[in-house]
């Protein structure tokens, strides 16, 4: 997981341009889950479809970003939690703050049910 300290020690043009990205996929994700949800698709197929727009890569650090966000939730199971902590490329709960990854179109339950799928495509 990637700290604050870290995230500061960016250059200018290395920091903002990664910000920028994780948000730009975290809307992405909301629009995926928006229209899964309205399908009645399950979280396997939200996180399918993240993967297949913005990679794999992109997309567990986007996810594990929202978990460490929010892992403090009753909502995020324990096993996602430390899943999101483990990840290299997610970012940590203080540094999610300070560059505006959140979420409020996603419900907490649903977060921790799309990592869980995102952390079983992983293994799968």
């Amino acid at each position: 997981m990637k700290t604050y300290s870290e995230y500061l020690a960016l250059d200018r043009e290395t920091r903002f341009p990664l910000r920028d990205e994780i948000r730009a996929d975290v809307k992405t994700l909301e629009t995926i889950y928006g229209e899964s949800v309205s399908a009645g698709q399950p979280p396997r197929e939200t996180v399918r479809i993240l993967i297949e727009k913005i990679g794999f890569s992109r997309a567990s650090a986007a996810v594990g970003t929202l978990v460490n966000h929010s892992a403090w939730d009753g909502r995020i199971g324990r096993k996602n939690a430390a899943w999101a902590a483990g990840l290299e490329n997610a970012w940590d709960e203080e540094t999610a703050s300070h560059m505006g990854v959140y979420t409020n179109r996603i419900h907490m339950a649903h977060l921790d049910q799309i990592a869980d799928a995102m952390r079983k495509a992983e293994n799968a």
